[in-house]
């Protein structure tokens, strides 16, 4: 036979506050724990976006002057070093792509659109940007251009995460940020690109 539990205790335990704020804590400490890190987190990435931004800028105006037009290599590691003082693990990527004005960056070499499909056919005339004697949908070409080119400098940083909250939600723990810059090359004498029309 049970023994039923009389009223009036039965109230005072449902009155008691005891312990409340205990159990209120184990249920919320987990979610702020994981709140906080997220937001320390990014607020990192950002400060590391912001970071990378100042040291490409600087970067890629030392690279379009002619003391350094025949010397990337130290350049690039001014910029490896700059980035390990902010993140010691960080891997670093750079890659050059010069073009002959700002407005050939990430833009097809003009045509002349002979039969009027909207692309280009072989036969048609082309304006040669690069000079490398053929049509380009990219005009760039790899490297630090010559004099008077626009050159896109490009810094892209592999880092590990300082809180283990992506990995706790199935995440990589790595991620990748980059940074960009348009420079012009200074009128050093190296020559002229070699841009023409070709038909």
């Amino acid at each position: 036979m049970t023994r039923r539990v009389p009223l009036p205790a039965l109230r005072r335990f449902l009155r008691d506050r005891r312990g409340v704020a205990a159990v209120e804590f184990a249920f919320m400490a987990p979610l702020f724990l994981l709140a906080t890190m997220g937001i320390f987190d990014l607020a990192w990435q950002y400060y590391m976006k912001a970071s990378l931004s100042g040291i490409v800028e600087e970067a890629g105006r030392s690279a379009t002057l002619q003391a350094y037009a025949g010397n990337q290599d130290a350049l690039d590691e001014a910029v490896r070093a700059q980035v390990r003082n902010v993140h010691g693990g960080a891997v670093v990527r750079i890659e050059r792509r010069a073009y002959a004005g700002y407005a050939d960056v990430r833009t097809p070499e003009r045509f002349t659109d002979a039969d009027g499909n909207g692309r280009f056919d072989e036969g048609e005339c082309f304006y040669d940007s690069n000079g490398n004697g053929r049509w380009d949908a990219d005009p760039s070409a790899a490297g630090n251009g010559r004099a008077n080119q626009v050159v896109e400098f490009t810094a892209s940083v592999d880092f590990v995460r300082i809180f283990p909250l992506w990995r706790m939600l199935g995440q990589p723990q790595v991620t990748e940020i980059s940074a960009s810059t348009l420079l012009r090359n200074q009128p050093y004498s190296d020559g002229e690109s070699g841009a023409e029309s070709i038909c």
